[in-house]
């Protein structure tokens, strides 16, 4: 629940919170939501695309996909 220091905001549906004042987001935040991102991706691609589409969101796949490849690397690297 959203509480007067980290309130939250509502974006796709999905209610996130927001960073505090000077502080980025965490890489586990950024983590689940791409994660998120690539379920709804995956949920979508089940439907009957065009093959535009299709290939947009391969392409964002790909990105989350890096992005929670570099995210893993960083976290294991001490």
């Amino acid at each position: 629940m959203a509480s007067k220091r980290n309130p939250t905001h509502v974006a796709n549906g999905e209610e996130y919170s927001r960073p505090q004042v000077g502080k980025g987001i965490s890489k586990t935040s950024m983590a689940q939501r791409a994660r998120r991102e690539r379920e709804r991706i995956l949920k979508q691609t089940t439907a009957p695309q065009t093959e535009q589409h299709l290939k947009r969101d391969t392409r964002i796949y790909t990105l989350l996909n890096s992005l929670l490849s570099i995210y893993r690397h960083n976290l294991y690297r001490k």
